[in-house]
């Protein structure tokens, strides 16, 4: 159920296999491809197969090379609700305003991913007003997604407790 191929230097080659072997066996449910040399092209095979894969969480964290192509390959993705995914991570990989943007525009459309981190030092620095008014959006929209992004709160980097508060404090608001 649980797969955790963290640091073997997998890359696209590696990533697109592994999206053939989740075609076939819907029983892993935790993959974790942390700092695998992955890019857009293996991101772009696993985006595909998660629509179909029994995936609930999928670690992408630290592949340095996915960027903005690889986010919108993810974004993609997210935007047609996969049946099981629940938590996703791209933090450190690349990203800049267009793929932080990506992402955060198709959170708005998917109403299962509970928790999705795209924490970017590429993000971090940005003064980019679209992409704080889309984080801020997607934030309002879909109260369960626990965005963990340093541009939420402009600049500081937002932890999982201080998001369970804002969520918290948001839901009595609304409530």
């Amino acid at each position: 159920r649980k797969l955790v191929l963290e640091k073997n230097c997998i890359g696209n080659k590696g990533a697109v296999a592994i999206a053939q072997m989740l075609q076939q066996n819907s029983n892993i449910r935790d993959l974790n491809l942390n700092s695998n040399d992955i890019g857009p092209g293996g991101v772009k095979a696993l985006a595909r197969v998660l629509r179909i894969s029994g995936l609930e969480h999928l670690g992408l964290e630290q592949n340095h090379d996915i960027g903005n192509l690889g986010a919108k390959y993810m974004a993609n993705a997210i935007r047609e609700n996969p049946r099981y995914l629940q938590h996703l991570d791209l933090s450190d990989s690349g990203m800049g305003n267009m793929g932080g943007i990506a992402i955060l525009e198709a959170l708005k459309f998917n109403n299962r991913l509970e928790t999705c981190r795209i924490a970017s030092r590429k993000l971090m620095k940005s003064k980019h007003a679209l992409l704080r008014g889309t984080a801020e959006q997607a934030w309002k929209l879909n109260l369960r997604v626990w965005l963990v992004c340093f541009l939420v709160d402009y600049g500081h980097t937002v932890d999982d407790n201080s998001i369970r508060q804002r969520i918290s404090m948001k839901q009595k608001l609304l409530d």
